[in-house]
Parts: structure tokens; C-alpha cells; sequence
């Protein structure tokens, strides 16, 4: 998805990264104000929801790996050591971020939930047109 000028692929990706408009721009090789109107396209909003999505499962997947590294040490840490405040602080640590692949994984439920949601609301919308359609041509 490469336009004449600029790449829309790399502003998806600047700005699921959270990169400025200015960073954005340089990156796509576009100017601001390019950027700012290619925003303005569902198509790109929804690349970038998408993309921000891939980078959060992809991060959560990583933490989670992460995570089982840590029980496993703070279960040697529990066994192996008499310091109460070590074995607190790693299993706090832990549990914080066990919170936090716990709201990525929300963010990617909800983020299907209003995927299906549009979905459903155009089939509904379309549904009507034709049932107005079909309406008008009986009242001629």
C-alpha cells in the first residue's frame, strides 16, 4: 500500500508506534499535512487500530513468557531465600504485570466486539435501504 508519494505502510506504523506527526511524515516521506489528511481515511484508521493491536498481542505475548520466567524464580527466590521484603517485591512486580496482559487482552476483545458491532450496524443499515427501496417502488 505505496502511493506515488510516501508509504502509507510506514505511517501506519509510525503512528500505531506513537511516533509525532512530524516523525510520522519524515518516516512515510510525506509532509504533515499529508499525514494529517490520510488520518482522516477509515482505511488508515482502522491499519493503524489494527497494527496498535498486532503490537499489543505481540507484547503481551512476550510479557506472558517473561512471566512464567518470573514465577519461576520468585518460586526459587520463596524457597531459597529468608528475606520476606525480596520475595514480596518480586511477586509484586509480577502481579503488576500480570494486570497489565490481562488489559492488553481486554483491549483485544473489545477491540473485536466493535469490529463485529460496525458489522453488524452496516448489514442493519443496508437492510433498511432496501426495505425503503422495496417501499417506494410499492407506493409508485
Amino acid at each position: 500500500m505505496s502511493t506515488s508519494k510516501g508509504s502509507i505502510p510506514e505511517l501506519v506504523a509510525a503512528v500505531a508506534s506513537g511516533r509525532s506527526l512530524e516523525e510520522t511524515a519524515r518516516a512515510a516521506g510525506l509532509s504533515v499535512s499529508s499525514v494529517q489528511r490520510r488520518l482522516r481515511d477509515p482505511a488508515v484508521v482502522e491499519a493503524v487500530e489494527q497494527t496498535r493491536a498486532a503490537m499489543t498481542q505481540q507484547a503481551a505475548g512476550r510479557v506472558a513468557n517473561l512471566r512464567e520466567l518470573a514465577f519461576d524464580r520468585i518460586g526459587r527466590v520463596l524457597v531459597e531465600t529468608s528475606d520476606e521484603a525480596l520475595g514480596l517485591r518480586a511477586c509484586e512486580l509480577v502481579l503488576r504485570h500480570a494486570a497489565a496482559i490481562d488489559t492488553a487482552s481486554l483491549q483485544q476483545r473489545v477491540l473485536l466486539l466493535e469490529q463485529q458491532l460496525q458489522r453488524a450496524e452496516e448489514t442493519r443499515s443496508e437492510a433498511r435501504m432496501h426495505e425503503a427501496r422495496r417501499d417506494a417502488r410499492w407506493d409508485r
